[in-house]
């Protein structure tokens, strides 16, 4: 009788073990897909479905793991929502703390490195504009970069690693910071991942021109613009040809420079990127300026000056503000 009911335990816990590790695989498989597929909507523009597809299955789910690692992707898109869409440093900061609660209860590993790169690219703003305390993202990358490296996410660690080469080119460590988007760009090619791609050889790019290297930066900042059309990255998209625009006009192509920054407008305006919008309106009035259309110039500074404020960008509006002062 004994030996019988021993018998059925040891049936059961194997019912359980085969049974319970899918269950759980298959529910980490969908937190992942539900990330990339935010990400993918963001990038598109489309913030409110890109938030909604991780609230909406963060109100179905009371597992801490799933709810740790969907809160961490949360804070990971009010960081992003915060640089590109608008900027509520508070409501991003709670979303990291919110996060950091839960990834502490669950303790998953997986929640920790997704909070770690967006709290270190939150800090890497603040440092990029003004506080010039590189400390906190430096030390925020370089612990997902190890956890991403533990948990063998080579997708994770691409992201965490181009953002700490951006830490270094910020700090004009330019040697540093080359030899860390290589690593990055390594990274990008094996997973596939030509969203962090896009970004990666548009800083590449800047470290070509400030060697003097025109042809090859100009060539990265293609390749850039490419991937992200590609990828329907629409917010990021305008960008891409803002910093073509800066280049060319650099390189005395004003009618080209124009082009782009013309193209940058339109498609800001139809991606749902406004950030790139008021940034692409200053960059065309100040080529208006040099072409001698000084009202349009003015207006377009106007306009930049009022999506900077919208934006909440205090000191982007001033920049606007600073070229109308110069050119009244």
């Amino acid at each position: 009788m004994i030996g019988e009911k021993l018998l059925w335990l040891l049936k059961a816990a194997t019912l359980v073990v085969a049974y319970s590790t899918p269950a759980r695989t298959g529910l980490a498989d969908s937190v992942g897909e539900l990330a990339t597929q935010s990400r993918q909507l963001a990038d598109a523009g489309k913030w409110d479905e890109a938030r909604s597809v991780l609230e909406d299955r963060l109100s179905q789910v009371k597992d801490a793991n799933p709810v740790a690692r969907l809160k961490a992707e949360l804070a990971h898109y009010a960081v992003e929502r915060n640089t590109y869409f608008h900027k509520d440093d508070g409501w991003a900061r709670a979303k990291i703390e919110d996060a950091r609660v839960a990834a502490q209860a669950a303790d998953i590993k997986q929640a920790f490195a997704t909070l770690e790169t967006a709290e270190g690219q939150l800090t890497y703003w603040y440092a990029l504009e003004g506080s010039n305390e590189w400390g906190p993202p430096t030390s925020h990358l370089d612990r997902a970069i190890e956890l991403y490296r533990e948990l063998g996410d080579d997708a994770g660690l691409g992201e965490a690693t181009f953002y700490r080469g951006l830490v270094f080119q910020m700090q004009n460590q330019n040697e540093s910071a080359r030899k860390v988007f290589d690593q990055a760009l390594k990274l990008t090619q094996e997973t596939g991942d030509e969203r962090i791609r896009s970004f990666v050889v548009r800083h590449i790019g800047y470290l070509q021109e400030a060697a003097g290297q025109a042809e090859e930066a100009r060539a990265s900042f293609n390749e850039s613009l490419e991937l992200r059309q590609k990828n329907d990255m629409k917010v990021f998209v305008p960008f891409a040809l803002i910093l073509l625009a800066d280049f060319e006009g650099e390189q005395k192509h004003s009618a080209k420079a124009i082009q782009y920054a013309e193209q940058a407008i339109q498609l800001a305006a139809s991606g749902n990127s406004p950030r790139a919008l008021y940034d692409a309106e200053l960059t065309l009035a100040k080529l208006y300026f040099e072409r001698g259309k000084t009202a349009e110039a003015k207006q377009l500074a106007e306009q930049s000056r009022t999506g900077a404020e919208a934006f909440g960008s205090a000191g982007d509006a001033k920049e606007a503000q600073d070229f109308l002062q110069r050119h009244p």
